[in-house]
C-alpha cells in the first residue's frame, strides 16, 4: 500500500480545503507540517480546461485565477506527513489541500473543522486517479472516488474556464474541467 500525502498552500498554513455537501470548503488546521513545507518544492495546480489559470483562494473560495508566479496563494506543496496510509477504494493514496499563511479574516472561511495530528480527518482528503493523459488526473474525495474537484462550468460548451472559476465537488464526468495537473512553480 503506498503512502499518503497532503498538498498544502505555501501562503496559507492554518486552512485546509475539505468536502462538505458536495462542496469544497476550507478548514482550520492548527497542527501543520512546517519541517515538510519548508523545504518542499512549490507546486501550481493547473485545470486541463485553462492551462494559462492556477487553482488559488480568493476571498475565502477556491478558484482558478491567471498563472502569477508572484501570488503566494498558488503555490502549494506536497507533505507524506500525518495522513496515515489511507487510500481510497483504488488504492490510490490519499492527501489533503490546505494553504499556507492565509491572512484573510475567520470570516471569509466558509467552513471550519479541526485536525489532530494523530488521526486524518477524511474530509480533508482527495486521491489523485491514474495519469488521464499529458499528466493529468482526476482529484477524486478518499471517501467517494465518484466525486472530483470541478471547475464549474469550465467547459466550452458553456464557456470554459476564466479567472475567478469556482472549483466545485462534482460527479465524475470525464471532462477537461474535472482534469488537474500538479506541476513545479517556477
Amino acid at each position: 500500500m503506498a503512502s499518503s500525502f497532503k498538498i498544502h498552500c505555501r501562503k496559507c498554513d492554518d486552512l485546509s480545503l475539505a468536502t462538505n455537501v458536495r462542496r469544497p470548503i476550507y478548514c482550520r488546521n492548527k497542527v501543520l507540517w512546517y519541517k515538510d513545507m519548508e523545504h518542499a518544492r512549490p507546486l501550481r495546480i493547473l485545470c486541463q480546461s485553462g492551462q494559462d489559470l492556477s487553482l488559488t483562494v480568493r476571498d475565502g473560495t477556491a478558484v482558478l485565477a491567471r498563472a502569477d508566479d508572484k501570488d503566494q496563494r498558488q503555490r502549494w506543496v506536497q507533505s507524506f506527513r500525518n495522513t496515515g496510509r489511507v487510500t481510497d477504494d483504488e488504492g490510490h493514496p490519499a492527501f489533503a489541500l490546505a494553504l499556507r499563511r492565509y491572512s484573510g479574516s475567520g470570516s471569509q472561511l466558509v467552513g471550519l473543522a479541526g485536525h489532530k495530528p494523530d488521526s486524518v480527518d477524511v474530509a480533508l482528503l482527495w486521491t489523485q486517479s491514474e495519469d488521464l493523459g499529458e499528466g493529468f488526473h482526476g482529484l477524486r474525495s478518499v471517501s467517494d472516488v465518484g466525486f472530483v474537484l470541478d471547475a464549474a462550468n469550465a467547459v466550452p460548451d458553456a464557456g470554459g474556464a476564466h479567472d475567478g472559476t469556482p472549483i466545485l465537488v462534482f460527479p465524475w464526468n470525464g471532462g477537461p474541467n474535472q482534469k488537474w495537473k500538479m506541476v513545479p512553480f517556477y
